[in-house]
């Protein structure tokens, strides 16, 4: 009976493959669909070309129990997290490392989502994620009790996959006071690819609409994490995701949620804002009239508690201008009050142009419940916008 779900699960998901082939503008309907295994957790030596992190005392046995194997001869047991801690543990990482005699494949812009077979003996979910290159977050997911196998499409025009140096899966942190360990069993980690590629979108972040979260493209990879530290679960870091509910979108087609979590001491939110990461550079700063243009945004604070809300330029030599406003909760802000004038900014820096490095929105006032707020387009506007010329 076993055999026949797993044979109609392979099916199911090798439909899905062809699903997420489809939507990618340039794959073509009779597409190739292939899995190549990335690891198959078949022998020591495989095992060890992989970098484990945080395993806290634990350790990783091949497995040969036809009960947890679903592909070849043998699978990884892994048991992590056996000290009992006063605190939360640290995250685990399995960082697979790519061009190697185990892993040689680097380029993924043929994968359309990687596979992988997990059973769990813990009695309860943990939280897990998948991120390439350590820092570009993929996918996040839970970990249930038993036999989990996931599917984590990729966006492929969102992200540089032309050259990916590691793939990182993450675990939360076991809790404290906790005596049973994580035991997880692996195997089949494998990436669904077709014959078309599809690289990072190029976009264009000239004109007075530069960051409008239109698609997936707009906001995957975009934004960065500021104020986050180090001892920090990286689950609780600020989540970025694309909003289609028309209750959180001012103009055009969507906008950018942003999650805030607790910390681990429970105290206060993880992270003071968030900073672009790519665009300012093709941005046409230069191309407007400093006295008479601001640079502008909408935040719409879903929370119930009033936030402070920031945005501020930064030069390449860290000078920097900022505007702060207060923005009730469940509201839109102010436009007059989250608005940025270019001459102000010019003011504050040495030179006759402005140089500007990122853009930075800084975020105040979350209880250590958390929250979540919408970013809608960051553009620009002329003072005659406002009604003031």
């Amino acid at each position: 009976m076993r055999k026949i779900i797993c044979i109609l699960t392979s099916v199911l998901l090798l439909a899905c493959a062809v699903g997420f082939a489809a939507c990618d503008e340039t794959s073509e309907e009779e597409s190739t669909v292939e899995k190549v295994t990335l690891c198959g957790f078949e022998n020591n030596r495989e095992l060890l070309s992989i970098a484990y992190y945080n395993v806290g005392g634990g350790k990783i046995d091949l497995c040969d129990d036809p009960a947890y194997v679903t592909s070849g001869d043998a699978c990884a047991k892994m048991t992590m997290e056996t000290p009992v801690r006063e605190e939360k543990g640290d995250d685990l990482t399995l960082t697979f490392v790519t061009g190697t005699s185990f892993l040689p494949k680097t380029n993924y812009t043929d994968t359309v989502a990687f596979e992988l077979d997990l059973y769990s003996a813990y009695e309860a979910p943990v939280q897990t994620m998948l991120t390439i290159d350590t820092s570009n977050y993929m996918w996040y997911g839970s970990v249930e009790p038993g036999w989990n196998h996931f599917t984590i499409p990729l966006s492929r025009e969102s992200y540089d996959l032309s050259s990916v140096s590691t793939i990182d899966l993450w675990f939360e942190g076991k809790p404290a006071n906790v005596e049973e360990p994580y035991v997880f069993y692996l195997d089949s980690f494998v990436a669904v690819t077709v014959e078309e590629r599809v690289y990072q979108k190029e976009l264009d972040y000239s004109g007075t609409t530069p960051f409008t979260f239109s698609n997936e493209y707009d906001v995957y990879g975009l934004m960065s994490n500021m104020g986050a530290a180090a001892s920090d679960s990286r689950f609780a870091y600020p989540r970025y995701s694309l909003n289609r509910d028309p209750h959180y979108i001012l103009n055009g087609t969507g906008s950018m949620k942003v999650e805030f979590f607790p910390n681990e001491a429970g105290t206060d939110v993880v992270g003071v804002g968030f900073r672009t990461v790519r665009g300012t550079e093709s941005v046409s700063w230069n191309e407007f009239d400093y006295e008479t243009t601001y640079l502008t945004y909408d935040v719409y604070n879903a929370s119930e508690q009033e936030l402070q809300v920031g945005i501020a330029l930064f030069t390449k030599i860290d000078e920097v201008y900022r505007v702060n406003t207060v923005v009730p909760a469940n509201s839109w802000s102010d436009p007059y009050e989250t608005r940025l004038l270019l001459q102000d900014m010019l003011d504050q820096v040495t030179g006759t142009e402005l140089d500007i490095m990122t853009i930075v929105i800084y975020v105040d006032g979350y209880t250590a419940e958390g929250g979540a707020l919408y970013l809608d387009n960051i553009s620009f506007k002329s003072a005659q916008e406002f009604g003031e010329v």
